[in-house]
Formats: structure tokens, sequence, C-alpha cells
């Protein structure tokens, strides 16, 4: 029991991590394409980034006035002392933390639905090979893009689409206007559709 006192913080900090790395973060990559997830976490790594700026000038400014050395270089010289010491600390922060930021986003995303959105997308086989679910290239028609998904490609290998053929997906709009995949859909879309 004293061992158990005497480490908490530290079991508690190797749960955590464990958890995160091992389940939560990958878990999040079922529900998502490649490019949605990239997106936002380029957004949610902008906002922790504002965040912490925000905190560093709020220090900045508060502990401005509590140093009290007469001359101004040496008041200069502690406050960006001071600075440096915090954005190190908040560096370290964000490289510990910006992966965890955006998967709880893309988490919360998920929770509450806010309409659909319907993508459609070209069938492609690569190298011609139909007998393997990896091998299923499917086109963003909107964007043109090649979507790389492990989800979305064996999901639509299940329906064993020709190459050339037009594939028609539902996915769900979340709380911050990402697509997620909640129950994959595909229809074949007929020529002239």
């Amino acid at each position: 029991m004293k061992y158990l006192k005497r480490y908490i913080w530290a079991i508690a900090w190797v749960a955590y991590c464990t958890f995160m790395i091992f389940y939560f973060i990958p878990r999040q990559k079922e529900f998502y394409l490649d490019s949605d997830r990239d997106i936002f976490s380029d957004a949610s790594n902008r906002f922790l980034l504002f965040l912490e700026g925000s905190v560093l000038l709020f220090l900045i400014i508060r502990l401005s006035p509590t140093v009290k050395d007469p001359g101004i270089f040496r008041r200069v010289g502690m406050i960006l002392k001071s600075s440096i010491a915090i954005t190190i600390v908040l560096a370290l922060f964000f490289m510990w933390f910006h992966r965890d930021t955006a998967a709880l986003g893309l988490y919360i995303n998920r929770q509450i639905s806010r309409g659909h959105v319907q993508r459609t997308y070209v069938v492609g086989y690569f190298d011609g090979d139909t007998t393997r679910a990896s091998d299923v290239l499917l086109r963003d028609m909107a964007s043109k893009d090649l979507e790389i998904s492990d989800t979305l490609s064996r999901s639509a290998y299940r329906i064993r689409p020709h190459t050339g053929d037009t594939l028609q997906v539902d996915f769900k709009k979340g709380l911050f206007g990402v697509a997620y995949i909640d129950r994959l859909t595909f229809r074949k879309k007929l020529p002239g559709q």
C-alpha cells in the first residue's frame, strides 16, 4: 500500500499513455477518412498553438510587474528567462498532447450528428487485381484525390464493384463539421444518373 501511494501519479500517467496510444487514438482511425482526419488534426494543432501562445502572453504580462530588479536590463533579462522557460514547457506540452487533443476532438465530433454528407467515388484496382480488398482504389469525384482508407476499401470490396463503377457513400457530419463513418452505405450509381 505504501508503494502504491508513493507511485500513484506515475502509475496513473503510464495507464493514461497506454490507453491513449494503444486504444483511443488508433480507434479514431476506424471512423474517419485519412484526408478528413488530417484536416481536423491541422486545425486542432493550430488551435492548441494559439491557446499556448495566449497562455504565454498572459503569463508574460502577469509576471512582468512582479520582477523587482532595479535595472531595466536585469528586468528584461529576468522576463526573457521566464519566457524561455515557459515556452519550453509549452512546447513539451504540445509535443506530448497534440495527438491526444486531435483524437479527443474527433471523438467529440462524433457524439452529435449535424446532417449527412454524400460523396461519390470511382472504383479502380491496383494492377487490375480484384482478388484482395487492399487493392481497391477509390477516387473522390469532387476533389479528384485518391482516398486511402482501409475501412472504406474493405467495405467497398464487399459489394464487388467493377473497375470504373461509381459508388455513392453516405457519411454523417459531426459537431465540428467533419464527416465520419457511422455505418457505410454504398450505392452503385447507374450511368447517366
